[in-house]
């Protein structure tokens, strides 16, 4: 194999990976928000990447 091959198969690897991770932690941290908002007694509007109070209200803990 030559370097630039090298590089390529290095450089896709990190790519599949971080995108892996980004799928699997992006829900979790937004768990963690509408978490916190339920804790506050507020609804909870849950998306796949975002967490929101219904109300609209921004909490200090909730705040993204």
């Amino acid at each position: 194999m030559n370097s630039k091959t090298d590089k390529f198969v290095y450089y896709f690897k990190y790519f599949v990976v971080a995108t892996i991770l980004n799928i699997t932690f992006v829900p979790i941290h937004e768990v963690g928000h509408a978490l916190i908002y339920i804790l506050e007694g507020y609804k909870v509007s849950f998306h796949f990447t975002k967490a929101d109070p219904i109300s609209g209200i921004q909490t200090l803990f909730g705040a993204s």
